[in-house]
């Protein structure tokens, strides 16, 4: 920014001077004034440089976060296995007796999209989130089947032993009846 004007004659210019020690700071030392005689044209120049430069550690961790995101393919087709491993499950005979529950092959379609979106919100942990999404999968099956057993365990055990076999089953009905 570029300012032009002109000064007029008799005006005063004054310049304090500054104290060449700490200890003078606070003492009075004259200022210089000049009078002008005639007209002063001035031209003031206003100039603002910004200079910033790439250092190494920028380029490296640039590099760095290159490479981890470019390694990301493995886990990302693992979620997508997973993603469908849960869904073929929820709809696929053979893979619904094996899984056993509607909400454990939720549990491994949502498995399989957090290793589908986490990676790429968190990079650089891969392996972790993986570790997570295989121990909560995991559990959840393991949970599910084991209450499905326990469950299947205490109807069993609240029928009376002489009811076991399917045969008896109608004089069982009878004798309860009366």
């Amino acid at each position: 920014m570029t300012r032009t004007y002109t000064l007029p004659a008799g005006s005063r210019i004054e310049q304090p001077s500054l104290p060449t020690t700490p200890l003078l700071h606070h003492s009075n030392t004259p200022s210089i004034s000049l009078t002008l005689g005639s007209p002063m044209p001035v031209v003031e120049r206003e100039e603002t440089r910004a200079r910033s430069e790439l250092g190494a550690s920028q380029k490296d961790n640039a590099r760095e976060m290159g490479a981890k995101l470019a390694n990301l393919r493995g886990i990302t087709w693992v979620g997508v296995g997973l993603f469908v491993f849960g869904i073929a499950s929820l709809v696929w005979p053979p893979l619904k007796a094996i899984v056993g529950s509607i909400t454990t092959s939720a549990a491994i379609t949502f498995g399989g999209l957090a290793l589908l979106i986490l990676p790429t919100l968190v990079v650089g942990n891969e392996l972790l989130i993986l570790a997570g999404v295989a121990l909560t999968a995991g559990a959840w099956f393991l949970a599910h089947r084991h209450g499905q057993l326990r469950g299947l365990l205490n109807s069993y055990a609240k029928i009376p032993a002489h009811t076991a076999d399917p045969a008896d089953e109608k004089s069982t009905a009878v004798s309860i009846k009366n």
